[in-house]
Order: C-alpha cells, then structure tokens, then sequence
C-alpha cells in the first residue's frame, strides 16, 4: 500500500506502507510527511481532505489536527 498527496501545485512523495495501516502509524504520517508537506507546497492556511476511514477519525488524530490548526474537509 501507498499513501500520497496531490494539490493543484504539486504532489508529495509516495509513502510506503507495510500491510495495515494503523491509526498511530498514520499520526506518524500526519506529522512527518501530510502536515509539513502541505505547508511546504500550499502555505500554512491548507486544506488538508481525508475520507472518514476509522485512523483519520480515530481522536487521537482528530485532536493532533485541531492542535495543529489544520482545516479538514471530510
């Protein structure tokens, strides 16, 4: 499995996944490579858009986005 990003200016590197990911593998994700890549390529006022697969919508991940300031459409 994968997991990218892509906006009208640009696309981030592809992610490898090995078997399932997880809802902590995918705050690793939303830390490391989501975040930091979308202010890079879109400036801090992004939006970040996501499906209501059970790690985006895990608290965990809902609260790390709040605390970031980070817009999401679902």
């Amino acid at each position: 499995m994968v997991w990218g990003a892509m906006s009208s200016l640009g696309v981030l590197p592809l992610v490898k996944i090995k078997g399932i990911l997880l809802k902590e593998q995918f705050h690793s994700l939303l830390a490391r490579k989501a975040l930091p890549g979308g202010k890079q390529l879109l400036d801090a006022g992004f939006c970040f858009q996501q499906d209501n697969d059970p790690k985006h919508t895990a608290l965990m991940n809902i609260k790390y986005l709040l605390n970031q300031e980070t817009k999401v459409l679902k």
